[in-house]
């Protein structure tokens, strides 16, 4: 394969992978936007009794729960990679989850507000990323290629 070919399928690898990424993120990050606004909008607090709590690698922890809502028993769980959004509850401990009125099998122990704030947050991240590759990589293929050309 000749050194020129080999260049330029190098960047358009390079390209690929940082649009595909991108893309990627964005549609990773904003599949969670409607739940939370869901849970920020309509959600209702009700106690809840701690039934696990499992720390993963790192600072991360999960928190299962269990709740009533007219009566009926659900079983939920918030996950967090951050140990301190899910505050010290133990096994047994009484806390306060938010859930969907329309669907009380969807609940979570984190505040929802604040969570869909970050959750926004991430996408906004994602996409200033996205719209920085786009615009910024075509300066720096062409740099590279008026580099290659002059030597």
């Amino acid at each position: 394969m000749k050194r020129r070919t080999l260049n330029w399928l190098t960047v358009l690898v390079i390209a690929s992978v940082v649009v595909g990424g991108s893309v990627f993120g964005f549609a990773y990050y904003i599949r969670e936007i409607p739940k939370w606004t869901a849970l920020a909008e309509e959600g209702k607090r009700t106690s809840a009794r701690v039934t696990a709590v499992k720390v993963g690698r790192g600072r991360g922890r999960e928190v299962s729960f269990e709740y009533f809502v007219d009566g009926k028993r659900f079983e939920g769980s918030s996950r967090s990679y951050a140990a301190s959004l899910l505050g010290t509850a133990a096994v047994g401990e009484l806390i306060y989850v938010s859930y969907l009125p329309t669907n009380p099998e969807i609940a979570e122990y984190e505040d929802p507000p604040s969570r869909l704030g970050r959750e926004w947050t991430k996408v906004w991240a994602v996409t200033i990323m996205a719209l920085l590759a786009t615009v910024w990589s075509p300066f720096a293929i062409i740099a590279y290629v008026v580099s290659r050309l002059r030597k």
